[in-house]
């Protein structure tokens, strides 16, 4: 979310139609917490919305490389007061929570994260972490007291290190894999190809003939991708 904030800030259209995407969500929030949203979503459920779910939902649009373009007016229309957004938001976010198997979920978050919540590696996941991080490190700390995998070694975190081919696809504005991680997964590995794509979110090839242009010429040749569509791809403005 600093990211789409900072690029919009950096956008002469984006900023004079918007201004500040993170003042806009710290009004958002203030007012949602005051006074929750009450209605129904666009199936007829009972909806109430406070500021940390307005955030979550943010959270999750970044998922989706198609609407990340539309976010910074949409978050400036919630701060106006324009509250017609959200039961469209939760017709987004609710089923990626609710379709998710919760067992099998808690199973693997907590096997790779619950050793996160104390100690030094605690202090180091929370110190600097995002409004989002935080309301998605709360969730672990609720429910692997309670769920009783095995935590993962520290080494779980180590690098991999290959000298297979490999393609490594990153999205600008992955929520849940940071392009910065990813690009650090690439560097370990002796021969990979990193492609990051612009104003991209979570797995931002599924919806991209580019990537998969070069996903395509990747598998046929690893040593001598065509990867021109990504250089030459500018980023989709804001708006449009």
């Amino acid at each position: 979310i600093e990211a789409l904030a900072a690029d919009c800030r950096d956008e002469e259209a984006c900023r004079e139609r918007v201004g500040d995407v993170t003042a806009d969500i710290t009004a958002v929030v203030d007012r949602l917490d005051a006074t929750p949203y009450s209605g129904t979503d666009e199936d007829g459920r009972p909806l109430v919305v406070t500021g940390d779910d307005a955030v979550s939902g943010l959270f999750v649009s970044l998922y989706d490389s198609s609407l990340i373009p539309l976010l910074p007016e949409a978050i400036d229309s919630l701060a106006r007061g324009n509250d017609m957004l959200i039961p469209v938001m939760a017709g987004a976010a609710v089923p990626v929570m609710n379709d998710t198997s919760e067992g099998a979920y808690l199973s693997y978050e907590c096997a790779d994260n619950a050793r996160l919540d104390s100690g030094a590696a605690g202090s180091d996941t929370v110190d600097g972490a995002t409004q989002g991080t935080l309301l998605l490190l709360s969730g672990w700390y609720l429910m692997c007291d309670l769920w009783d995998v095995e935590p993962t070694p520290a080494s779980f975190d180590d690098p991999v290190v290959s000298t297979i081919p490999t393609l490594v696809i990153a999205g600008e504005y992955d929520p849940i894999t940071p392009a910065s991680r990813s690009r650090a997964i690439a560097a370990s590995l002796d021969r990979s190809l990193y492609v990051e794509v612009p104003r991209g979110g979570h797995t931002p090839g599924s919806a991209s003939s580019c990537v998969r242009e070069v996903i395509a010429s990747f598998v046929t040749d690893p040593e001598h991708t065509n990867r021109g569509c990504i250089d030459a791809q500018e980023p989709v403005p804001f708006g449009g």
